[in-house]
């Protein structure tokens, strides 16, 4: 809650999570995909079980890195149980922030400020022990290291945020 209330401050009185302008998240570190209005997503359906996969934005803490349209078909044909997206959207279930670094945290915080409800993974190279408390600290759900079997990246992706 206290992340929420320095955001607020950072912001001004009277800004809810969504809208927050583009250039104040760009300002933090919030890459370029954030910048797209808000959709909806159609339910797409889990393969394995009947049920709606997990719809999942996909972000770095270094916007000129940028992500690709091709990386989340990519992802999207590793792991079809998940359902990935560069745009902001009201109906992300999860957030992956990828290539943490020690920090970032008010990245981390403003997207959980913005995305209350969804599971907050982060991911970056080298040990994540080094920055794992600080992260949790920050609002995200789960830290882990760089790279992930895909295996494991799409079970986590998949836990429900009520679960942790």
């Amino acid at each position: 809650m206290e992340a929420r209330e320095d955001i607020a401050k950072t912001l001004g009185s009277g800004v809810s999570r969504m809208q927050l302008s583009d250039s104040q998240l760009l300002k933090r570190g919030v890459r370029e995909a954030a910048k797209a209005p808000a959709t909806r997503h159609e339910p797409l359906p889990n393969i394995a079980d009947g049920r709606t996969r997990p719809v999942c934005l996909l972000t770095t803490c270094h916007p000129e890195r940028g992500l690709s349209r091709l990386l989340t078909q990519h992802l999207g044909e590793e792991m079809p149980n998940v359902a990935f997206t560069l745009r902001a959207a009201d109906d992300v279930s999860a957030v992956w922030i990828c290539g943490y670094e020690p920090g970032a945290t008010k990245l981390v915080s403003i997207i959980r400020y913005r995305y209350p409800d969804a599971l907050l993974l982060v991911t970056g190279r080298g040990n994540p022990k080094e920055w794992r408390e600080e992260v949790l600290g920050a609002g995200a759900d789960l830290a882990a290291g760089w790279p992930l079997p895909y295996e494991k990246l799409s079970r986590l992706l998949r836990v429900r945020r009520e679960a942790i």
